[in-house]
């Protein structure tokens, strides 16, 4: 069982939930460009699971997925919790995860983060994110974060973003052909120009290789489009 952590003072800032949905066709596509991914069953943590799109694709894909999330959500997957999908954790902070609370449940195995992390608005310039995949860089020896393009500008406006992007641990870079369409929940004006460029990076505690980009694109071609999952 996951430990249950109860909100204190959290790290999220302003506007905490920004639940913007990832398109199934983004997740299968990561999974067929990275090997460890794609070599089989993998322990996977997503702690801002949403309504669980990403979780439902890593899941389909043979993974095993923990995840949570800050808010709670009507969940939009196939399936019921025991029967190949675990019910998530509503009402956790990801910066009160520790190493030490994460091997109750998860022990020794090896397990990577794989999440669509809270952005930050523009003047932010990503610094929300980027406290993620440094937190969770803490945590596990592997991490994948689906970002915007410009997750790599900022300037100094974040202590994190540069060592982030010029250390040796970002090993990964797969950014998408087309634009995802990511509509933000409940958002209920124009959609035909809501898209945006976006990249999974990958970040690793011990780089097992030399670095990767490559392009990714969704399948069928065009837009990748948001299918509800269920």
């Amino acid at each position: 069982m996951t430990k249950i952590i109860h909100l204190g003072a959290n790290n999220y800032g302003d506007d905490d939930a920004q639940l913007y949905e990832t398109p199934r066709e983004a997740v299968h596509a990561l999974i067929a460009a990275d090997p460890w991914l794609r070599s089989g069953s993998r322990l996977i943590l997503e702690p801002a699971c949403g309504p669980g799109a990403i979780t439902a694709s890593l899941q389909s894909a043979g993974h095993v997925v923990i995840s949570s999330d800050l808010n709670q959500y009507e969940l939009r997957w196939k399936g019921k919790p025991g029967k190949g999908l675990q019910a998530p954790t509503w009402n956790v902070n990801f910066f009160d995860y520790s190493p030490s609370v994460l091997s109750e449940t998860i022990g020794s195995r090896e397990f990577a983060v794989v999440t669509n992390p809270p952005y930050g608005g523009e003047k932010d310039l990503g610094s929300k994110a980027a406290r993620f995949v440094a937190h969770a860089l803490e945590l596990a020896p592997r991490v994948y974060m689906l970002l915007e393009l410009g997750f790599q500008q900022g300037g100094n406006r974040c202590e994190y973003r540069d060592q982030l992007m010029d250390g040796p641990n970002f090993t990964g870079y797969f950014p998408f052909r087309e634009r995802l369409r990511m509509h933000r929940d409940e958002y209920e004006g124009p959609t035909n120009n809501q898209t945006r460029l976006h990249a999974w990076y990958r970040w690793e505690r011990e780089p097992s290789g030399p670095f990767v980009h490559r392009r990714l694109t969704c399948n069928p071609p065009g837009p990748c489009k948001l299918r509800r999952v269920g």
